[in-house]
């Protein structure tokens, strides 16, 4: 348990704090938009039934909670205790407020060391401390303070935000009941640095390719062109983790690591499907070359990312993170361990560390993990439910066309038909019932499957919230492996029926031919779900949102000056409490009002100002973030993880399944910075030492794409028929089984014989723990100096 820094004032407030307050002087008119940059989170409230002033109240620790604009005051108030800095802005008509939060320096040294945070010194990681600040890299001599990056100070306010009352934080999370009342969202701020990272990610071709002068010779371009195909695949991941955060950046780095290594399977599959056109069949003797290649690719990109990932990590100063990573504000204990007690030495006020017991927690999981095991074995039970039935109903319409075909060849051949025949043709009808199924299916499947998706996903995150987790980076670990394990059979269940199931569908008895039409069919669905889903999916996720927020941009500002043309200044209405009635013969012209009396001019120009202010809070583009929809890498990682599968498991029967891959690939790079940059919110920045519990997912998938390569060659195709005629069933068995384990003890032997870690990291690493054991004993000795003296 950490607690955060705690203010001993309760409302200090900084000096530009009263730069926000309406008095009444049109020249402080533009103090928003100068300052907004400095600002890191926005907390929108639910709007109110009254209209507010938009002076900042004045916020005592006495307010009545009854009341709801005391509430309100009360949020303001909690904020400002923990030392942080707050600005109100108002909406147009008044009734809503978003409160901006930034910290101020001092608040930001002393939540850095209670939060862990490491800053680099000497080329090495050490844990922040303000008393050795100075010895550390990003210390500023002339401002004597420490610069944080955009994402530290991002994570610093967020847990001063979250942190509980007790633990020197405001309080404001899921179990503040005056939060849960009035608090709509709680987001961070973009900042002006967003302009730059986009040209050096999304757009970063423009640089490139217009930077040179059309009076140029054309190698000068040629140069530029080569310049922006070499930096496809590249992007600043250092910019990003910078700005968004380690987390997002891992993802990045995944995905670009990922594209590149998917070039070698793109080639071998063109040649392979090549080979097989040129045969005019699937089963073609390159095929188990390809199926033993791509099992054993999944194994070796693994181990590339470990070692890429450990370099990141060290860069970025988050490697084992998770060992130190503070405990969630969510989290709770089961026990009175966690009142605090008094340090005399530091006069300070310590947590003592809240505990969960073993059991308790094992006792969740047998309730929790059996309700997800269930609702997956009902999804594939009525998947496989589902198809069988398409295939029986297929099988007897085809059935049903033969018998038609061959009654219609003896009509033909005989020129005369019977009353028997009549009666034959009359039994057989037409399959509604077929066409009927085979039509409304994947209608109910296009339509039920996103239902039951986020039905799942809201029961998985309650379940996860009841299982009480400590850290942030466990909660996220056990609610990807409940949500995505779903996903993962919903959306595999087709594929693998079709490439194992019995084929009962198929009218041939030749086994060469049901395993063929399993192929086909296998082939034609990765061929959909590849092409047609990555467009729509990029449609929806990113031209749609991108569309619609310019759109609701311009209704918004054409609103608002509507509202302002039709407000109290111009229409004679007087606002509440802040100016009297305007006589009509004045009304919509400013100038006309130095005819009036001077108090009557001085209250005319307050109305005026008050509007002023009140129109450009409402214009802040932190009201246009709120509107955003919120970012999560956990969509981006299960669309990538399924896309990998498909790759790795199924390209035998669809071997153009990398270069579409591939090519997608490219373009998602750019469509989901894209969408990051311009049609998210800004995600909050998580610390990270790599992609997570992703990492063990894709080793799952590895194993997996070992198994269904190995059944892929013996039961989807009839290679091993043909090279081994008189083989049995179990010889079969035998034989799949023998190669399977070959191919896993190759994936073994690579995972012991090259090292996750490159050897320079770990020497580094090395070195830090050495300086982190002098810097400690040098700490213990100067405090025994100073207890003696």
């Amino acid at each position: 348990m950490v607690r955060i820094y705690r203010r001993d004032s309760s409302d200090e407030r900084s000096a530009d704090d009263s730069s926000f307050r309406v008095t009444g002087k049109p020249e402080r008119i533009g103090k928003l938009s100068r300052l907004e940059d400095e600002f890191d989170f926005a907390i929108l409230l639910k709007p109110s039934k009254h209209e507010e002033s938009v002076d900042l109240p004045e916020v005592t620790a006495t307010l009545k909670p009854s009341a709801r604009i005391d509430d309100r005051a009360a949020i303001i108030s909690r904020i400002r205790r923990t030392g942080l800095h707050v600005r109100r802005l108002l909406s147009m008509d008044g009734k809503q407020s978003l409160l901006k939060v930034r910290a101020p320096q001092r608040v930001l040294e002393l939540g850095a060391e209670r939060l862990r945070l490491r800053k680099r010194v000497d080329k090495v990681w050490m844990t922040f401390s303000c008393e050795l600040r100075a010895s550390f890299a990003d210390f500023d001599k002339a401002r004597d303070c420490i610069n944080f990056l955009d994402s530290e100070k991002q994570s610093i306010v967020h847990a001063l935000l979250t942190a509980s009352e007790i633990d020197g934080g405001a309080g404001l999370n899921e179990s503040c009941p005056v939060a849960a009342r009035h608090v709509v969202q709680m987001y961070p701020l973009h900042k002006q640095d967003l302009a730059l990272l986009k040209t050096r990610w999304v757009t970063f071709w423009r640089a490139s390719l217009l930077s040179a002068n059309h009076q140029h010779d054309q190698a000068q371009k040629h140069n530029s062109r080569c310049l922006v195909l070499r930096n496809v695949l590249h992007q600043p991941l250092d910019d990003v983790a910078q700005y968004f955060g380690e987390q997002v950046a891992f993802y990045f780095a995944w995905m670009e690591m990922y594209t590149r290594w998917l070039v070698v399977p793109s080639v071998a599959g063109v040649v392979l499907f090549a080979l097989q056109v040129h045969s005019q069949h699937l089963d073609h003797p390159a095929a188990p070359i390809y199926a033993v290649f791509m099992a054993l690719w999944t194994s070796a990109f693994i181990i590339a990312w470990k070692r890429r990932a450990a370099v990141l990590a060290y860069r970025w100063g988050t490697w084992g993170y998770e060992d130190e990573e503070v405990t969630r504000p969510e989290f709770y204990g089961d026990d009175s361990s966690s009142k605090l007690h008094d340090d005399k030495e530091t006069d300070d006020q310590k947590p003592v560390e809240r505990h969960y017991a073993l059991w308790k927690r094992l006792l969740k999981y047998s309730v929790t993990m059996p309700c997800v095991a269930g609702s997956i074995a009902a999804v594939v039970t009525v998947a496989y439910y589902g198809f069988s039935t398409r295939d029986k109903l297929e099988a007897q319409s085809l059935a049903t066309k033969r018998e038609a075909a061959q009654i219609a060849d003896k009509i033909k051949k005989l020129r005369t038909i019977t009353l028997e025949d009549l009666q034959h043709l009359a039994r057989l009808g037409v399959r509604w019932d077929f066409w009927v199924y085979l039509l409304l299916t994947p209608i109910l499947y296009g339509l039920l499957i996103p239902v039951l998706d986020a039905a799942f996903t809201r029961a998985a995150r309650s379940l996860n919230n009841w299982e009480n987790h400590r850290t942030e980076s466990r909660y996220q670990s056990h609610l990807i492996l409940k949500v995505f394990s779903f996903r993962f059979v919903h959306v595999f269940a087709s594929l693998y029926y079709y490439s194992f199931a019995p084929q009962a569908s198929s009218p041939s008895t030749d086994g060469e031919s049901t395993t063929s039409d399993g192929m086909v069919r296998v082939a034609i669905q990765l061929a959909s779900f590849m092409v047609t889903g990555q467009i729509w999916k990029n449609v929806m996720e990113t031209l749609y949102p991108f569309v619609r927020r310019r759109l609701n941009a311009r209704a918004k500002k054409r609103a608002s000056n509507e509202q302002f043309n039709q407000s109290t200044v111009f229409s004679g209405a007087g606002t509440a409490a802040t100016a009297p009635r305007v006589p009509n013969r004045h009304r919509g012209s400013l100038t006309t009002c130095t005819k009036l009396a001077p108090e009557t001019v001085m209250s005319t120009h307050a109305v005026i100002h008050e509007q002023c202010v009140r129109l450009e809070q409402a214009s802040d583009r932190a009201w246009e973030e709120a509107g955003l929809k919120h970012y999560d890498t956990f969509e981006d990682y299960t669309e990538m993880l399924v896309q990998f599968g498909y790759v790795s498991f199924f390209s035998l029967a669809f071997p153009l399944a990398p270069l579409l891959a591939l090519l997608n690939n490219v373009l998602e790079l750019r469509t989901d910075a894209f969408k990051l940059c311009h049609t998210r919110q800004r995600p909050l920045a998580h610390k990270a030492s790599g992609i997570g519990v992703w990492l063990h997912v894709l080793q799952v998938m590895s194993v997996l794409a070992v198994l269904t390569n190995c059944f892929n060659l013996a039961y989807s195709t009839s290679l091993l028929e043909r090279a081994l005629p008189s083989v049995t069933p179990t010889q079969k068995v035998w034989i799949v089984f023998g190669i399977e384990h070959l191919m896993l003890l190759a994936k073994v032997w690579l995972d012991c014989v090259v090292p996750s870690v490159p050897r320079e990291v770990s020497e580094r690493l090395r070195r830090e723990r050495e300086r982190a054991k002098h810097e400690s004993a040098r700490a213990m000795v100067k405090q025994m100096e100073v207890g003696r003296n």
